[in-house]
């Protein structure tokens, strides 16, 4: 490959992640520095409401569970007894339990997907306005912190926002669940609650140890990708000067170059990804069999009913999700870690433009009609961009079109 070479997923790379606490605590605040500004500095009522409704539709979402797991039970118990009364019966209940699951889901998306637009519309307002404060749009040119500020007010944005808020669900979600299903497993055995707590911590210490690597990888993956694209957009924006001075191959190589680059960080990341994949893998499996550890030997004494088998299956399923929520999320979270620490970055160097005396002209309003008659201009002021020197005041001129 011209301008480039492409190593395996083993090459040497200087690794950004964090790995003393003091820098893990660092990117904490970083990401309740960006937070706390919209929910505590944003007064938008229907902002408010939103919050309300998601935390109240998480509790809502946890009780359904609880709900839908002992009608299963029911259910399955009077299918393995040949109960046909209560089968039908309880099949009923099932079904209300499903349909009171089904618009509380869809309310929840909704409710979490509104939420979202509405923080990434306030977040680029924001941000958007301190990028033109004080002409940091320019001066964030020869910064060595702050690489692509494009690609990190629209796209670090997004995914910032909507990444946030879906771990925050997931992480209230998570704890609607534990208490929820923890109460479901003491009753079936006390056992299995501290052998789920046992399972989950040795796996969750165990995934962080794995895969923390992807954090820096991430963020790496980010400069990348964002360097590929500013070489694209310079070729389009100079596209007239390289066809005069014939730099085709010059740009060539090194568009190839960057891309080279690129792919050879995502080498590392699939590398990263397929061992970490080993581990959540056998770990996800292993979960099926774990509870049945325990119950298997009760009903097997007749202890239990089968229905509670099956029962504890899935409540011991939802526990694990809950608390193994770092390895389920650990190459999304690495990533989103990532997208923190750059919005964190353009964050403090904005910060210290703000401090500057410098300040932006308020944009003027220019109101204009359309007319077939011709051109006509009353009252036109032009300045120059900063508003410190007047070119023309108060224009007025009629320009007429005549036909042929």
């Amino acid at each position: 490959m011209a301008g480039g070479s492409v190593a395996g997923p083993d090459s040497d790379v200087v690794d950004p992640t964090p790995r003393r606490l003091s820098d893990h605590l660092a990117l904490l605040g970083r990401f309740a520095q960006i937070a706390k500004a919209f929910f505590f500095q944003n007064k938008s009522r229907e902002t408010r409401w939103l919050v309300a409704a998601l935390l109240a539709l998480c509790l809502i979402v946890g009780l359904v569970q609880v709900w839908v797991s002992y009608a299963n039970r029911n259910f399955i118990t009077s299918l393995a007894q040949r109960d046909a009364p209560a089968f039908y019966q309880n099949l009923w209940k099932y079904l209300a339990a499903f349909a009171v699951a089904v618009p509380v889901g869809v309310f929840y998306r909704y409710a979490a997907e509104r939420l979202s637009l509405n923080w990434r519309q306030w977040f680029t307002d924001l941000l958007v306005q301190r990028f033109f404060f004080n002409r940091a749009y320019y001066r964030l040119r020869d910064s060595e912190n702050v690489d692509n500020p494009d690609q990190r007010i629209s796209e670090d944005v997004r995914s910032f926002t909507t990444g946030v808020l879906g771990y925050l669900l997931t992480f209230i979600n998570s704890c609607v669940t534990l208490f929820a299903f923890m109460g479901v497993l003491f009753t079936i055995s006390w056992k299995l609650p501290i052998l789920l707590v046992l399972y989950t911590g040795i796996g969750t210490a165990l995934s962080i140890l794995i895969g923390q690597r992807l954090v820096g990888l991430h963020f790496r993956q980010y400069q990348r990708e964002a360097d590929f694209r500013y070489g694209l957009v310079r070729v389009r924006d100079n596209a007239e000067s390289i066809a005069f001075f014939r730099g085709e191959k010059r740009e060539k190589t090194d568009l190839l170059r960057r891309f080279a680059e690129v792919v050879n960080n995502t080498f590392r990341i699939i590398g990263w990804n397929r061992t970490l994949g080993f581990f959540t893998h056998s770990y996800n499996s292993l979960a099926v069999v774990v509870p049945l550890l325990i119950v298997g030997p009760m009903f097997m004494r007749g202890e239990i009913e089968y229905g509670v088998v099956t029962q504890a299956e899935g409540a011991f399923a939802q526990v694990i999700m809950a608390l193994s929520v770092i390895i389920a999320q650990f190459e999304g979270l690495s990533a989103f870690a990532a997208g923190i620490r750059r919005l964190g970055d353009l964050w403090d160097e904005l910060d210290e433009y703000d401090i500057d005396d410098l300040t932006v002209e308020e944009e003027t309003h220019v109101e204009t009609t359309e007319s077939r008659r011709g051109l006509a201009l009353e009252g036109l002021t032009v300045t120059t961009p900063d508003g410190e020197h007047t070119l023309t005041r108060s224009v007025a001129e009629t320009v007429s079109v005549t036909a042929d």
